[in-house]
């Protein structure tokens, strides 16, 4: 039983610290560009009593929360530049997963738009 907790506890802790730095440090190892089409929108309320927003892409399911380990707080500024059925080159951070794992966000945050479809379509020549 000694010779057990000898390993278990070490093994604990090690994840227990690889799950903290996987959140301390999303935004060094995850934050990436990317364009996406917005099919559906949908609101709802977080833990905090604030407003939160579920983005429904082709490829994706994307979160627009608040976020303090993020250090993201301008969520509903962010919601009113997004417009469903509109194309956006926007900043994501966060892991892509596709199973809930507790301590970690299922869905990635979007935490900046760069461009909306009329930039893009300018700049790339792709339409609406």
């Amino acid at each position: 039983m000694a010779n057990a907790l000898k390993i278990l506890v070490p093994a604990i802790g090690f994840v227990f610290l690889s799950a903290l730095a996987a959140l301390m440090f999303q935004r060094i190892f995850t934050e990436e560009e990317i364009e996406i089409t917005i099919i559906k929108m949908q609101s709802f309320k977080t833990d905090d009593n604030e407003t939160g927003h579920l983005i429904y892409t082709k490829d994706e399911v994307f979160v627009n929360v608040n976020n303090a380990w993020q250090g993201k707080r301008d969520a509903e500024i962010i919601q009113k530049k997004l417009h469903r059925a509109k194309r956006f080159k926007v900043k994501v951070i966060g892991y892509k997963l596709d199973i809930n794992v507790g301590f970690l966000p299922q869905y990635r945050n979007i935490i900046e738009v760069l461009d909306d479809s009329e930039d893009l379509k300018s700049k790339y020549g792709f339409s609406k």
